[in-house]
């Protein structure tokens, strides 16, 4: 049983990083991990667990991070995420990252 019910744990962690950090709508979390798996050939789970890493510095593969992107892009609503991020003095033109800036909880 503790099986069946460990993918539909990332999966829910998933959306609620979506929710979260991006500011997708958990409603809308689902239909995301399925069109990005679609488009790269991959298992949802494994769709999944790369969203859950990508905020604590995980690395995501290039192709799968920007078909994300494509499908976060129409569904986030307002974020402020990455603008705190930058108020955080851990990225920005002075810190030498002004294009490695991404946001993370916290």
């Amino acid at each position: 049983m503790h099986q069946a019910t460990a993918p539909h744990a990332v999966a829910d962690h998933a959306f609620g990083v979506l929710a979260s950090v991006r500011q997708v709508p958990l409603r809308d979390g689902w239909e995301v991990l399925q069109e990005v798996s679609r488009r790269l050939n991959t298992k949802r789970l494994v769709v999944a667990d790369q969203v859950v890493g990508r905020p604590v510095g995980r690395p995501i593969p290039y192709q799968a991070g920007q078909v994300l992107e494509g499908q976060v892009k129409g569904r986030a609503g307002p974020s402020r995420a990455g603008e705190r991020f930058r108020e955080s003095g851990r990225c920005g033109p002075e810190t030498g990252r002004a294009g490695t800036c991404t946001a993370r909880p916290g």
